[in-house]
């Protein structure tokens, strides 16, 4: 899968750029490239941590036990402080009671994504 995504990138990037780069940074581009980044990594963290750790097997583990194991999971790859592990373990909490109740991640990851933005 990494292979294959990495593969489409740098076709992505020859197509567009074809070895050249970028004139002129912009701060508009820097602001555009960081919201990029964040709803990217934002999204690839909520289909594995949700995705796989927890909806896949919602209906047949106990869902307060997997819930447990996706928030400790995604907190051993956050290096954070104090303030930052409390707003991290909410905000999957979040993501998790939506993803409960809807059945859902892209729900949960758009509300992730507003959380991190703001």
């Amino acid at each position: 899968m990494g292979l294959i995504f990495n593969v489409s990138l740098f076709g992505f990037s020859y197509a567009f750029f074809g070895f050249r780069w970028i004139s002129g940074y912009t701060f508009n581009g820097l602001i555009l490239w960081v919201l990029l980044v964040t709803i990217l990594s934002i999204f690839t963290q909520t289909f594995f941590f949700v995705g796989i750790l927890f909806n896949q097997y919602l209906k047949h583990e106990n869902v307060f036990l997997l819930a447990i194991i996706s928030i400790l999971a995604f907190q051993t790859f956050t290096h954070t402080s104090l303030p930052g592990v409390v707003t991290n373990i909410v905000g999957s909490t979040a993501k998790i009671v939506v993803t409960y109740k809807t059945q859902n991640i892209y729900g949960a990851a758009l509300i992730d994504i507003l959380i991190q933005i703001l």
